[in-house]
């Protein structure tokens, strides 16, 4: 099995200050080292992401995105369901966030 890459985009709501967009984007690139393995303790994913800044306007008022990176599909829904640092991240995403476009795909599967 090849690795599992989790794309994730944030639509934020109105209200949302830039310091908030900026608090929420660093939070989720921090998950890379925050984010521990159940059994063997280590970094389990890798993060990347940023904001948008494609000249093609298909943005969707969709301003960041993440690409998360996990080795086994049991990596992944450990992350989704169970990760401590996870679901705090999601509690802080919450409040700020108004849309998620979540896209999972495995490297050369269509």
């Amino acid at each position: 099995m090849s690795t599992i890459t989790h794309f994730v985009a944030f639509r934020y709501k109105p209200t949302t200050s830039d310091a908030e967009k900026h608090l929420v984007g660093s939070s989720f690139l921090a998950l890379q080292d925050q984010c521990r393995h159940p059994v063997q303790g280590g970094q389990y994913l890798t993060v990347t992401g940023g904001r948008n800044n494609s000249p093609e306007g298909f943005a969707k008022g969709f301003e960041h995105a993440w690409v998360v990176t996990f080795a086994s599909e049991e990596d992944r829904a450990y992350y989704l369901d169970r990760d401590p640092a996870h679901l705090k991240f999601k509690e802080l995403a919450g409040t700020h966030v108004e849309d998620i476009f979540v896209f999972d795909f495995e490297q050369g599967v269509f």
